[in-house]
């Protein structure tokens, strides 16, 4: 289990999870054009999992992943964490910002 914790992915929210998809992107030195040939989605899907206002989807995010030749099973994993962390009801329009004080 120390393996899943110390994931780049792991770090519990939504956010940093989209920002360790762009880190594996940019190690792979892959674009996103390169990917969209590898799996069964556009070009423009994969750059707005990364980069988009919205968190991917758990089969988008698996083949992100899978489309940058890594195995998706552990980033599942991780994907299945920050929605049960998070909240998948706080997903369905847009990511949330910084907590807000009252």
């Amino acid at each position: 289990m120390p393996a899943k914790r110390n994931h780049p992915a792991c770090d519990g929210c939504a956010r940093g999870y989209m920002n360790a998809l762009s880190r594996l992107r940019a190690k792979k030195r892959i674009t996103f054009r390169a990917m969209a040939r590898r799996v069964p989605y556009s070009a423009t899907s994969l750059y707005n999992a990364q980069n988009g206002d919205k968190f991917p989807g758990r089969q988008l995010a698996g083949a992100f992943v899978q489309a940058c030749g890594e195995s998706p099973d552990i980033w599942i994993f991780h994907w299945d964490r920050v929605m049960r962390c998070e909240g998948a009801h706080r997903y369905d329009s847009h990511l949330p910002g910084p907590p807000h004080a009252t």
